[in-house]
Order: structure tokens, then C-alpha cells, then sequence
């Protein structure tokens, strides 16, 4: 079981969701995801809480939480993104 995902998007908002005791992540951006909004989210007991992958960028993160995870956040082949009071 998997969390919030998105694959190939940009100018989207996740807001205020809650993702937990997922097999793999909570959340996940990954193939060419860019200048999306993450905020207010928390992701507890999963394997990856917050995941940026495959030339993920220019996405914000705001005010999310990661607690109980194996990795909070993991930001894998992106740039220019921004982590703010995470």
C-alpha cells in the first residue's frame, strides 16, 4: 500500500492530508513533477515520508511533518526545490 502520489504533474496543491503505515510512502513526486505545493501535511509510519524523485523541481514544501518514518524526506535526482519549517 502506497500513499499520496504524483507522477508528471505540476501546479497542484496537497494540503492538509494525513499519510501513514504505508508499505513504501506517504507522499511521492516523481517524473518531471514541478512548482507544486506540499503543505501542512503529515506523514508517520511509512517507509519514505516525504519522497522527490526523476527530475522532480521547482515544488515547495511547507510546514509537513515526518515522524516515524525510515526517511523523512528523501529528494532523489531533483533540484530547486524548497523545504520551508519542515
Amino acid at each position: 500500500k502506497n500513499g499520496i502520489s504524483l507522477h508528471n504533474s505540476s501546479n497542484n496543491q496537497i494540503i492538509n492530508n494525513t499519510s501513514s503505515n504505508n508499505d513504501r510512502y506517504g507522499f511521492e513526486l516523481s517524473g518531471d513533477c514541478s512548482e507544486n505545493l506540499i503543505k501542512g501535511n503529515i506523514a508517520s509510519e511509512n517507509m519514505d515520508g516525504f519522497k522527490v524523485l526523476s527530475g522532480s523541481s521547482l515544488n515547495t514544501f511547507e510546514d509537513n511533518t515526518a515522524n516515524g518514518n525510515f526517511f523523512g524526506f528523501e529528494l532523489r535526482k531533483s533540484s530547486d526545490n524548497v523545504l520551508v519549517a519542515d
